[in-house]
Order: structure tokens, then sequence, then C-alpha cells
């Protein structure tokens, strides 16, 4: 173990054991880390697209006429939105199957649990469905987003109180393209040819937050052994006598020659990101039951 303090390094071994202890632990912290900031990105899309529907409804209270330039630049900045935010939902889905797998193993009974839950999300959820295919015809075929309905309307629970919203609309003729037999014959069923994505997507979202509950759940007998075992780890290699040291490094040595094998670096940053994210991630959001309004 090498640390450093204010006026030199520091020299102490320790055993194989120990180092490859401490070098397990860190792997599966950040492993948990990278589970939080992968849905930190999915709902920091998830907000811009939200926040965007939000701004096109307050651009058209104020200014009412619009060029087709400027409402064909308005679909392609909410289309960017969207497809940024299903973008991230299939990174988050095909990650965190890739970090259990590498938790437990691909042959897993875990890796085999978070499967089953993630089809029964498919299963229960139309809105998962159709955004499941949705990201497909976006990926293969071409934009989602074929318009967007301003719509206005005096709240006479408002006190007479004008509402404007900005609606965006997919085709469902386009959807049927790329979409599985399933989502195929739902499209016909509903017999709808225009499709309000905000609440399949709230949905979608909705559904990823539940499966981010359990994973955390999933992980947590690897992970929460392993974040104590580093924070003693921390603990017991930071200090030099009375000093603190401000980096300390693992290195297993080539006994014959002295050479550095292989190195850990003993910090505590992440852990402060990790903890920090864990509290901002919502648990469970109920959003198809949610939106957010600036009409009092």
């Amino acid at each position: 173990m090498v640390a450093l303090g204010e006026d030199d390094e520091v020299f102490t071994d320790i055993s194989k054991e120990r180092f490859d202890e401490v070098k397990f632990a860190k792997e599966r912290c950040l492993i948990a880390l990278d589970f939080e900031e992968k849905l930190a990105l999915l709902l920091e899309n998830y907000f811009d697209f939200e926040v965007e529907t939000l701004r096109l409804a307050q651009a058209k209270v104020i200014w009412h006429s619009h060029s087709h330039t400027s409402a064909m630049a308005d679909m392609l900045l909410l289309e960017r939105r969207i497809v940024n935010l299903l973008t991230s939902c299939r990174l988050y889905l095909d990650q965190t199957d890739h970090n259990v797998s590498t938790l437990f193993g691909n042959s897993s009974d875990e890796l085999s649990e978070v499967r089953r839950f993630k089809n029964g999300l498919y299963d229960d959820n139309w809105g998962y469905r159709l955004m499941e295919s949705a990201r497909n015809y976006v990926q293969h075929v071409g934009f989602l987003v074929h318009s967007i309905s301003h719509k206005g309307a005096l709240r006479k629970d408002r006190g007479g109180r004008g509402e404007q919203i900005a609606v965006p609309y997919a085709r469902a003729s386009a959807l049927k393209t790329k979409a599985n037999k399933i989502v195929q014959a739902e499209l016909e069923k509903n017999g709808v040819e225009e499709i309000d994505l905000r609440g399949p997507i709230r949905e979608y979202v909705s559904c990823l937050t539940e499966l981010h509950e359990e994973l955390k759940r999933i992980i947590h007998p690897l992970v929460g052994p392993a974040r104590a075992t580093y924070d003693k780890a921390w603990d017991e290699f930071s200090q030099l006598g009375n000093e603190k040291a401000f980096w300390v490094r693992l290195e297993s040595v080539d006994e014959s020659d002295n050479s550095v094998v292989e190195s850990v670096s003993v910090v505590i940053d992440f852990l402060e990101t990790y903890d920090y994210l864990a509290r901002k991630n919502p648990a469970s959001l109920e959003l198809r039951h949610k939106s957010a309004s600036n009409v009092d």
C-alpha cells in the first residue's frame, strides 16, 4: 500500500487477500454508482421532454402566429428530446442487465429475476410496449413526432382562465411498420391514427423507475456489504499516524522484481456522487397520473 500525506509517501504491506477484498468492494460500489448515473441520465432526458412541451405551449400563448418553418423547427426540437429519452431508456435497460450479470453471473437467479420483472412490465403496460416499438421505429425508419397540436381551452373551474397545451402526436400507421404483432394488433384495435405520445412516455418512464427500485433490492445483498468494506478500508488506510492522507493506492507487486502488477486507488469522491444521486433519484414515479401545469 502507498499513502501520500503532506510531507511524503508512506509504504505499508497488506495481504493479497486484503488487496482483493478492497478491489472487489470498490468494483461493486462503482457498479452501484453506474445504476444511479444511468437512471439520472434517463430522468434528465425525461425532464427535458416535459419542459419542452410546456415551453411550446407558453410560446403559443405569447406568439400566436407561427410560420411553417418555425413549426418544423419546433417538431425537430421535440423530436430530439424524445430520441434522447428513448436512447437513454434503451441504454438503461441494456446496461442494467450487463451490470447484474457482472455482479452475479450470466446464469444467475438474480439476472433471471430481473429479466422476469422486465417482461412483467412489458406485458402489463401499454405505454412500455408502445415506446419500445417507437424506439425501434426511430432507430430504423424515421422521426417519431409527426405533428404537434396546440390546444386551447377556457377552464370554467378556474374562473374562465385560458389554458394552452402542446401535444406531440405519432401516426399509428407508421409505428405499425416496426412494431411486433402484439403492438400491431393493439394499434389496430385502438383504431386511432394520431397517438398522443405524452401518456405512453410517462408510463414508460414510470415503469423504469419501478425497475430501478427492484434492481436496488436485488443488488443490495452484494453492494451493501461492499460499501461497508470499502468505507472501512478508507478509514483504515487514509490515516497516517496522526495525519490524514489525501491520496491512497493499493499495489499488487511481483516479488521477483518488485514490479507493480495491479493497482487500486482508494478514493471516496465517487461514493459522495453515489449518495447524492441515490437521494436525488426518486422512488417509483406514478407519472401515469401526474404532469406539471402553470395554471393557477
